[in-house]
């Protein structure tokens, strides 16, 4: 996600999100302090994360835009449809386990 919302990566290009981490982080052993400290202050140590929360729920609206096209491109082809009813509904279906955020 960028700053301003919009989704720069899909979740379908999961390896290119990943060789992008890994050239952010490579040679890091832990984080950088001055880009902490920023998140902190910008953050308030975590109690103000209404812009990530936004960030993090453009996310999950993109993921599960996806899934429809894909159930609805998949009603025109041969075999049969991808659409469950175990598709994903809202942010209620999805949890963060980790993220990395780029200053």
């Amino acid at each position: 996600m960028t700053p301003d919302g919009e989704v720069q990566y899909a979740y379908t290009q999961a390896k290119k999100i990943l060789d992008i981490y890994k050239k952010l982080c490579k040679g890091e052993k832990s984080a950088i302090e001055d880009a902490v400290a920023l998140f902190h202050a910008q953050t308030k140590h975590g109690k103000e994360m209404q812009e990530y929360q936004t960030l993090f729920s453009t996310a999950v609206q993109s993921i599960i835009g996806k899934k429809e096209e894909s159930g609805v491109a998949s009603l025109f082809e041969r075999g049969g449809t991808v659409l469950t009813a175990d598709t994903f509904k809202g942010m209620e279906d999805f949890e963060i386990i980790s993220y990395l955020v780029v200053l």
